[in-house]
């Protein structure tokens, strides 16, 4: 199992403590391996969006799915299923 499905998979099962630690050192990895807007950064960013949101740190995880949105949309375009989920995740924050 690679360690973004062991991040995703701890969220999945409510360790979310777990998954956060998963998710930072995977992101830190990919980095400086494959850079910040790589596709795959981007989605572990979302996972560590959705696991800080699920652990109430809502600051956190408005700014990465801002950054993810941003980032999407760049690459993508505005109309991608990728960008539209990352808005949507954003503006769910944003309506609390």
């Amino acid at each position: 199992m690679t360690r973004d499905r062991l991040a995703w998979a701890s969220l999945a099962a409510g360790q979310v403590d777990r998954a956060i630690e998963v998710y930072e050192q995977v992101l830190a990895a990919q980095q400086r391996v494959i850079t910040a807007d790589h596709p795959d950064t981007l989605i572990t960013t979302y996972g560590l969006a959705s696991a800080y949101e699920q652990a109430g740190r809502i600051a956190e995880a408005s700014a990465l799915y801002q950054l993810v949105a941003e980032r999407y949309e760049a690459a993508l375009g505005p109309g991608q299923e990728l960008t539209v989920k990352a808005q949507h995740a954003l503006a769910r924050l944003q309506a609390r």
